[in-house]
């Protein structure tokens, strides 16, 4: 009920966005996206998901785990339905990708788990690298608010912290065992933790000391996060917008960082409300930066999420009518 509670405010705040803009100005942007534009950007969505199934059979193969490319969109889908039901930060999808891997593929939790956390790791660490040039860009820009910069820097301070945490379990795992036996309830399973780290740490110094997989990771990491500038971009470009893709990418990157704050499920409002904002000091209208994230949203967020929903449903259905039959 929680979850669906936050969903509903998520929803209201979008819609009150749109009252404050002029929801009939709104609509007529959005309107003068054609069909084709639409399936352009719902084809690069794809590809995102495509790349980021590549990844996560890349990583698994680099500790000597295999796995197949339908498991790894199984994966990303029931980790993405999970992180939009679930509020920004997606600690929600990660779980459940740590489970879907150690549960339906066979991984040892400590393998499931480093598998996770690196993929995780390299993503943010791209993001925060791509978030902090852009910050200097936006925090020069005159027209920009003292509260709209004291919500950017709260924000990237937010995301630094949140990645350094994550650096730092990493860097810091031998210590960890060491930790939990001071902790007087998690002494009796001090034997599986004692498992679980032995095979975390082997898996995270196989991917460590393998440099030149590690630098894939790193380069894929930072086209995938540009192929969300690019979707920000060709959507100015289709309303008729000339704003350059740097800027175009400076917001998107900006954005993003501030939907993560886990307020709402998937950022709602939220993000939408900080694209309009930041829009604003390069010259675009509130009714054309609502409808720029309206439409980014939906097919970053509402395609994905819908996507997820209808394979996981048809999954359901499937296992049913077997399940029935065996009967």
């Amino acid at each position: 009920m929680k979850r669906i509670a936050l969903i509903f405010i998520g929803i209201i705040s979008v819609v009150a966005l749109l009252l404050l803009a002029d929801f009939k100005s709104v609509f007529v942007q959005i309107s003068t996206l054609s069909y084709k534009d639409i399936w352009i950007l719902c084809i690069l969505q794809i590809i995102t998901i495509v790349l980021i199934n590549i990844q996560w059979i890349k990583i698994s193969s680099d500790i000597g785990l295999k796995i197949k490319f339908i498991d790894a969109f199984d994966m990303n889908m029931t980790g993405t339905f999970f992180e939009s039901i679930t509020p920004a930060a997606k600690t929600g999808g990660e779980v459940a990708k740590v489970m879907f891997l150690k549960s339906k593929l066979g991984f040892s939790l400590g393998e499931a788990s480093a598998v996770v956390s690196f993929q995780k790791i390299i993503s943010m660490v791209c993001f925060l690298f791509l978030t902090l040039l852009s910050l200097f860009m936006f925090l020069l820009e005159p027209s920009l608010s003292s509260d709209c910069k004291k919500l950017i820097l709260f924000s990237f301070l937010f995301l630094l912290i949140v990645v350094l945490v994550m650096i730092l379990i990493v860097v810091y795992r031998g210590t960890l065992g060491r930790f939990f036996s001071y902790i007087p309830f998690l002494r009796k399973y001090e034997s599986k933790l004692n498992t679980f780290l032995i095979s975390f740490d082997e898996c995270i110094q196989r991917l460590i000391n393998n440099k030149t997989s590690f630098m894939f990771h790193i380069i894929l990491s930072i086209g995938i996060w540009i192929l969300f500038a690019v979707k920000t971009y060709y959507i100015m470009f289709s309303l008729g917008n000339t704003v350059k893709f740097t800027i175009a990418a400076s917001v998107t990157y900006l954005t993003y960082m501030i939907g993560m704050l886990p307020l709402l499920p998937g950022g709602l409002g939220s993000f939408e409300a900080s694209m309009m904002l930041l829009l604003s000091p390069v010259g675009i209208s509130s009714s054309l930066g609502i409808a720029i994230a309206l439409i980014l949203r939906f097919v970053t967020f509402w395609f994905v999420f819908l996507l997820s929903s209808i394979y996981l449903g048809i999954k359901y259905i499937v296992l049913r009518r077997k399940e029935k039959a065996l009967v």
